[in-house]
This record gives structure tokens, sequence and C-alpha cells, in this order.
């Protein structure tokens, strides 16, 4: 249970070092992808600890889960956004 909050935590705050980073660029993507990040990032925590405090409701446990599915997606586009894009700077 431990290691389920404090990988959350960190995926909170790697998502807020990403959104800060992205809006430093001012690349659209990068920033949109981020917001997407952090705002799973907090319904994955809210419904974690909804699940754990107050309701064992499976329902809470699904949205926990699907909630880092999209959390990792947008870090998975991310990843591939700026290979690419470091790919083009190199080859011009």
């Amino acid at each position: 249970m431990l290691t389920h909050m404090v990988s959350g935590v960190l995926v909170l705050a790697f998502a807020g070092l990403i959104l800060s980073y992205g809006s430093r660029l001012r690349i659209i993507r990068v920033s949109a992808l981020s917001v997407v990040a952090v705002v799973f990032a907090g319904v994955a925590a809210a419904t974690g600890a909804t699940f754990l405090f107050r309701m064992q409701d499976d329902n809470l446990s699904l949205a926990m889960a699907m909630s880092f599915i999209i959390i990792y997606t947008a870090f998975l586009v991310l990843f591939s956004f700026v290979q690419k894009r470091k790919l083009t700077l190199e080859e011009s």
C-alpha cells in the first residue's frame, strides 16, 4: 500500500515537472499532455484515498487504474514526441 502511495506522489511530481518544463518551452503538445497527466494524477490520488479510507468500491479501484493508464500513455506520447523532435533538430 505504501508503495502505491509513493509511486503516485512520484508520478504527480514528475507530471508537474514536465508541465513546468513544457510551459517554459511554449510547446502546446507538451503542455497539453502534461496537463492531462497532472489532472489524471489528481484523479488517481483522490480515488485512491477514497478507496483506502472510506469504501472498498471496485469502481474507485478501476478509476484509479484507468487514471494511471492514461498518465503513462501521456508520458509515452510525450517521450516519442520529444524523441522525434530531437531527431529532427539533429538532422538540421
